[in-house]
């Protein structure tokens, strides 16, 4: 039996109520997918895109799941075939790191090949000068590569499993901006944001404008590059004025401004300078504390070396003889004697 809807409370009229509970539910969920975004729930809701490739659905039992690229001409072709990512394993003939990553990487492959983006590999020989300009120099080297660009890279790529690959794979497939439309929602939401943020780290937020068509783009840029360390949104209601991006931190005075323009090279390096300052500051605190730790312990053994010196000192030291029973002892006179 369905359920009776819920009754109005007394004194609402007409559909005024049912609009105001309306609104007040929407401003509810939007404020929690805002927050969501910072925690990384959003990952949850990430959606998969289907593969451009124009292929077949259809899988040939057995036929190799992984894109061999044989040559720099077939690799340019696929960067443009995929503007919007590929994944290219960079392996090298007698490298047993990329022998020992090549089954797990065709489990992967075989895995992504509904709703996953394409998986391909690359020759060290055959790569030529777009090695260089990828900044590829050790194998095997896994990347992500959004429009012909290098953007992330599978950490310690030949450590990792096919479900590894997988998961990574998937999670670059998910929406790198987080899109809000109302500055309110966001201004509202902005203090749980800045709770869940790590100590040397920011939240940026670009805010369109009617003056910087280009924003929402240069933004996407920016965060396929740095969202594994980063969370980016983007507020889509437009003003004529006012900050064009911002980079918030756990507390207010952290916060800084962007005083550019939207030309995606330009933010881009806005943006990179921050992360890699924070980057180093993580660094710092990390040696910083393993040095603490390191002088802790060398005080504790420096005590448990004092402690058994004293230990071994106390044991060496001889008692003084008692004196013998058959020596005479002096007798003490008596209380109130007088020598005569």
């Amino acid at each position: 039996m369905p359920k009776a809807p819920p009754r109005k409370p007394p004194g609402a009229t007409g559909d005024s109520y049912w609009r105001v509970l309306g609104r007040h539910v929407w401003k509810g969920a939007r404020q929690a997918l805002v927050i969501a975004a910072i925690l990384g729930a959003s990952q949850l809701a990430g959606y998969l895109r289907k593969r451009g490739s124009g292929e077949s659905d259809t899988a040939v039992p057995n036929a190799p799941a992984v894109l061999v690229l044989g040559n720099e001409s077939s690799f340019s072709e696929a960067l443009a075939s995929h503007p919007e990512g590929i994944v290219v394993n960079f392996h090298s003939a007698g490298c047993k790191f990329c022998t020992k990553l090549a089954p797990h990487y065709e489990v992967a492959a075989r895995e992504l090949r509904e709703g996953g983006p394409i998986l391909a590999s690359l020759d060290s020989e055959d790569g030529g000068a777009m090695l260089e300009k990828l900044n590829v120099d050790r194998y095997p080297t896994v990347l992500w590569l959004w429009r012909g660009e290098r953007a992330a890279e599978l950490a310690r790529a030949s450590e990792k499993s096919a479900a590894d690959i997988v998961k990574w794979a998937r999670w670059l497939l998910t929406p790198a901006v987080q899109d809000l439309e109302a500055r309110s929602e966001f201004l509202e939401a902005l203090p749980d944001l800045r709770g869940s943020l790590h100590e040397s780290r920011h939240l940026f937020v670009a805010f369109n404008r009617t003056d910087s068509a280009g924003l929402r783009d240069a933004i996407e840029n920016v965060a396929q590059r740095h969202r594994q360390r980063n969370v980016f949104l983007f507020i889509g209601e437009a003003a004529s004025n006012g900050t064009l991006l911002k980079a918030y931190g756990p507390d207010e005075a952290l916060d800084l401004d962007y005083n550019g323009t939207a030309e995606p090279k330009e933010v881009l390096a806005w943006v990179t300078g921050i992360v890699e300052q924070a980057v180093v500051a993580e660094l710092k605190s990390k040696v910083e504390a393993k040095k603490k730790q390191l002088e802790e312990l060398q005080a504790e053994a420096a005590l448990q070396r004092k402690a058994a010196s004293e230990g071994g000192n106390n044991s060496n030291i001889t008692a003084e003889p008692l004196a013998s029973a058959s020596e005479p002892t002096a007798a003490a006179p008596s209380a109130g004697s007088e020598e005569l």
